[in-house]
């Protein structure tokens, strides 16, 4: 072997695809305010939680893309995420 064969050219690196749950193949743009994304989280039982139809309307989806999403990725979700 020479020391040519042991020289490979490096490779770019890959770009990561983008995956969101909007309507089509657009990425969000658009900033939600803070006071927005506060006001659906509710207390029970000294634990925070979401709705699931709110978060969905965060994301400008239905409930039903959203939890379709959630069940396709579930690695990406903390443990704790759940419906």
């Amino acid at each position: 072997m020479s020391n040519l064969e042991n020289l490979k050219p490096e490779r770019p690196p890959r770009e990561r695809k983008k995956y969101n749950l909007t309507k089509g193949n657009h990425l969000m743009t658009t900033t939600v305010p803070i006071e927005r994304i506060t006001s659906k989280i509710y207390l029970i039982r000294n634990i925070k939680v979401m709705l699931d139809k709110d978060l969905a309307d965060l994301y400008g989806v239905e409930t039903k893309a959203l939890k379709q999403a959630v069940k396709r990725n579930i690695d990406r979700f903390p443990k704790d995420f759940m419906f």
